[in-house]
């Protein structure tokens, strides 16, 4: 009887670890999906890692002039491209956790290599789909290009790198 009733309370025991396991791994996958988290703005690692690998073997087809910072929007002005609908940024849905924290992005430019190379346009995202309610002043902002090697970087105090 005893034998039985242990046996009963370990295979109770091990279902309910199964079904932990499970519930976990799922919940891991589903964090992993991609999201549309805007119009202009996906939040996917896997695509800002392709992204960030295949910049490296084509030519240009746009060039990130200057990035800036107004309250929660985060503007990167493009030469080259076409219009801004075409333009979208890539989070890799990380936030790196420094002070102050960091956030990379890949901007990629979906109208393809057929567009004016002499036309400006400015992109436009909204940091709260991101962050949230933080503020902004927090967070450090990397803007990589998706078409060639060059990343702009903005502090939280509006300063702007290149690397």
């Amino acid at each position: 009887m005893i034998n039985n009733r242990l046996q009963s309370k370990f295979t109770l025991m091990t279902v309910f670890v199964l079904a932990v396991l499970v519930f976990s791994c799922k919940k891991s996958a589903e964090t992993e999906a991609d999201v549309m988290l805007d119009a202009n703005l996906l939040k996917s690692k896997g695509q800002y890692n392709e992204l960030l690998t295949k910049r490296e073997s084509g030519a240009a087809t746009f060039s990130i002039e200057n990035i800036s910072r107004t309250n929660t929007t985060l503007s990167v002005h493009v030469k080259g491209g076409c219009a801004e609908q075409q333009f979208k940024l890539v989070w890799d849905g990380s936030i790196m956790e420094s002070q102050p924290a960091r956030i990379r992005l890949v901007l990629i430019n979906e109208g393809g290599r057929n567009c004016n190379p002499e036309q400006e346009t400015t992109v436009n995202v909204d940091l709260k789909k991101i962050i949230g309610a933080q503020p902004v002043s927090n967070f450090v902002f990397h803007v990589a290009n998706g078409s060639s090697k060059q990343d702009k970087s903005i502090d939280p105090d509006g300063a702007v790198h290149s690397r």
